[in-house]
């Protein structure tokens, strides 16, 4: 394909400041002075940055803002220099210069060269339908080209390529195509992602979404294959629209939309866009008052998971009459247009390459925990944008590639964890680093009923123990057990104050498991590296232990239990006003863990 260097085609928005650093900033080309003053580093020999003092006062821009230049109006909403005096120097609050991105723009705070403490523009425009359907011209990602020259003031390959977005609007068509895009890449190019060419087993309901034009109805399935969805959402309270006994036969004929919280009827949008008929949302799936058949739909709940096409994740919301698809507000400004092979359309936008978590209430919530790390894809609508999440990548719509899926890798990872023995047995210790980290990091979420701590992680339990054929104590495994045992409450953040975690008040664990307490705790790692107690002579080990599941095999709720450990004591002085015995860290393991 020939590349051609984008150029301004029509700039009447524009200042004659932003016209010029729009044009260099494009185009790729080698930055001239005295408009761009280059600083060096002495000692290295190298060009620091290129940099444009753009207007030099407040007063300046703002005059161009009023006057009606978009960029600058874009720069001063967004540099907050309003509140500072009108005859400030602009260049003791930002400069601007070049990204290492040829469609980059980074304003630095203060006089500083140094670009990480800038914020990040960059220009773009958007992808059309057909270049969504393209492969070969969806520059993936939507991110700008680097070039392998990454300092501007050396002249680039003639080989650039504007940055491509999506619109704000979540249910455009150009959106809709995008997350096609995704999900068909996905299935097709992600090798790290080993999508099966197959179907799964629909669940044992599901709702066929119908058409726009029809009603969806509760369909119970007689074990064929075929792709479904599932949401993770937040009830937010009760749903008065579930399933229950007495209105389960009526569901089967039909489900009114007009009937259902907004979360549901907006995943139904986004299920007919990707042309998927059916969809799994527990609160209709699931007959609400019945027990059994919540028991048992509860320990399928990590096969519904792993094996749906994707995820729909209504993070941005904390109920789910809410809903999610509520259009944006615009974080972008068109400024103009521009000429690359034909005329389009020049937006400006900042940069969200820098985030590393995806925001949003919902991802405070146990239950969508094991939601998100279950599925094979995520589609996450927050209020800064909808992001595809995978094992493969995690990219937003507005063309970032994000390092925010560290938990699906790892739980995914490439080893293949054992206790048989064998070979594989060393391998254990990055089992062991990996589910403390899950369950510490489970922990720190929510839970609306405590009795449904465990339940909440049964899926990934249940994945865990199939793949390392080891077996799952109330929250602990059997391999290592002494050691799992050795956890430790930490401190919550509360109004200010820092508490302790509680025992919670619903039996639901063993006290020995930390799915007892209500609130943080964490496992020091040193204990699956080194022998907590080192002296071989000394008589520790676990004696006998028993726990019974109210569901047997389910990996959820303990209903009773008993552990006996045999070995030495060791004398502590436990005050009676202190709430918690403290053994310091520069004791040996065998004085912190027999004292414990």
């Amino acid at each position: 394909m020939d590349f051609k260097k984008p150029r301004l085609a029509e700039a009447s928005s524009l200042c004659n400041l932003c016209v010029l650093l729009v044009n260099d900033v494009i185009s790729g080309d080698q930055l001239s002075e005295p408009r761009w003053r280059v600083r060096f580093e002495p000692q290295k020999g190298n060009i620091r940055a290129a940099v444009n003092p753009h207007h030099h006062k407040i007063r300046n821009l703002e005059k161009s803002a009023l006057q009606g230049c978009r960029l600058c109006c874009f720069l001063r909403d967004r540099l907050a220099a309003s509140n500072k005096s009108r005859d400030a120097s602009l260049r003791d609050f930002y400069h601007l210069q070049p990204g290492d991105l040829t469609d980059t723009l980074v304003v630095c705070r203060g006089k500083s060269a140094n670009t990480l403490a800038g914020t990040t523009f960059y220009f773009f425009d958007r992808y059309s339908i057909s270049e969504l359907a393209d492969a070969a011209d969806l520059k993936y990602g939507a991110l700008p080209w680097k070039s392998k020259n990454s300092s501007r003031h050396r002249s680039v390959s003639s080989k650039t390529m504007m940055a491509r977005g999506t619109c704000p609007n979540p249910t455009s068509s150009t959106t809709l195509a995008l997350l096609n895009r995704w999900l068909d890449d996905c299935k097709t190019h992600h090798k790290g992602c080993n999508r099966s060419t197959s179907k799964s087993p629909l669940p044992t309901r599901v709702v066929d979404v119908g058409t726009k034009d029809s009603d969806p109805f509760l369909y119970t399935s007689i074990g064929e294959n075929a792709d479904y969805i599932t949401l993770s959402y937040a009830w937010g309270g009760d749903v008065l629209s579930k399933t229950i006994k007495s209105n389960l036969r009526e569901r089967q004929e039909s489900l009114p939309e007009s009937t259902l919280p907004q979360a549901f009827r907006d995943a139904f949008i986004i299920a007919r866009g990707l042309n998927i008929r059916y969809i799994w949302i527990d609160a209709l799936c699931i007959v609400q008052d019945d027990l059994d058949d919540w028991l048992r739909e509860s320990v399928l709940m990590c096969q519904v998971y792993e094996n749906c096409t994707l995820t729909i994740s209504a993070t941005k919301s904390n109920k789910c009459e809410s809903g999610f698809l509520q259009p944006r507000v615009n974080p972008e400004q068109e400024i103009g247009t521009y000429m690359d092979a034909v005329e389009r359309p020049l937006h400006v936008r900042v940069s969200q390459s820098n985030v590393r978590q995806i925001q949003g209430p919902l991802n405070d919530r146990a239950w969508t925990f094991q939601e998100r790390l279950l599925s094979p894809a995520v589609l996450h609508f927050t209020d800064d944008g909808i992001y595809w999440e995978c094992k493969s990548i995690c990219v937003n719509d507005s063309g970032a590639r994000l390092n925010c899926n560290v938990e699906l890798k790892a739980i995914y990872a490439p080893e293949e964890w054992s206790f048989g023995g064998g070979e594989k047995y060393e391998s254990a210790s990055g089992f062991e680093n990996v589910w403390s980290g899950i369950v510490e990091n489970f922990c720190k979420r929510t839970l609306t009923f405590p009795q449904d701590k465990l339940v909440a992680l049964s899926g990934i339990a249940q994945r865990y123990q199939v793949r390392t054929n080891g077996k799952y104590v109330a929250g602990l495994w059997e391999n290592k057990l002494m050691r799992w045992l050795l956890w430790q409450r930490s401190k919550t953040a509360a109004w200010g104050l820092q508490v302790f975690g509680q025992r919670s008040s619903v039996y639901r664990a063993p006290s020995w498991s930390w799915a007892s307490l209500d609130g943080f705790f964490k496992y020091d790692r040193h204990i699956f590296e080194e022998d907590p107690v080192p002296c071989p002579s000394l008589p520790f080990r676990i004696q006998s232990y028993y726990v019974q599941e109210e569901s047997p095999g389910a990996c959820g709720t303990i209903s009773y239990s008993h552990l006996t450990i045999t070995g030495l004591l060791y004398e502590a002085t436990y005050p009676p006003h202190i709430t918690s015995l403290y053994i310091s860290r520069k004791a040996t393991y065998r004085d912190r863990y027999l004292g414990l």
